[in-house]
């Protein structure tokens, strides 16, 4: 079982300063952020909450997890800084979390389940708009599919 003490440096407290710091050091993140998220509605900074809390939370568990799809989008931009998400990976995690796109509407199911019971136990109840059940479908525009955490332990 997943204990607190495995969040090593983000808790559910500091999400939000660990935020403002990537916005700040990576204004480019922040502008494409923007084009995605607050056209639907839904902002940047809300946008980039959710995806570290998922984070916070592949980076607590050996397990593999599943993000919603709006989550996903904005792990796929983070991506893109690989310099900036390796050591980010590496100082808040300990490891590089690895981003594996899975067909597997199943077992993406059961993930994403896990992750939400996470993030419900860690975080609270978890924003409708970011994780409800119809933010994972196979059908939204991400390109990948469902997309995982990959944990080489498994």
């Amino acid at each position: 079982m997943t204990t607190a003490s495995q969040f090593n440096k983000i808790s559910s407290r500091n999400v939000t300063s660990v935020v403002d710091q990537i916005l700040n050091d990576l204004p480019i993140l922040k502008d494409k952020l923007k084009q995605t998220f607050d056209n639907e509605q839904l902002n940047c900074q809300d946008a980039l909450t959710e995806g570290i809390k998922f984070l916070t939370l592949a980076g607590a568990t050996p397990a593999s997890l599943t993000p919603s799809n709006p989550v996903d989008l904005v792990w796929h931009e983070f991506l893109l800084f690989t310099k900036y998400y390796a050591d980010f990976c590496m100082e808040n995690f300990g490891r590089f979390l690895h981003h594996l796109p899975d067909d597997n509407k199943s077992r993406n199911h059961r993930q994403f389940q896990k992750t939400l019971g996470l993030y419900s136990l860690y975080f609270g109840e978890p924003p409708i708009e970011y994780w409800g059940e119809s933010s994972f479908t196979k059908d939204s525009n991400v390109a990948c599919g469902s997309c995982q955490t990959f944990n080489e332990k498994e």
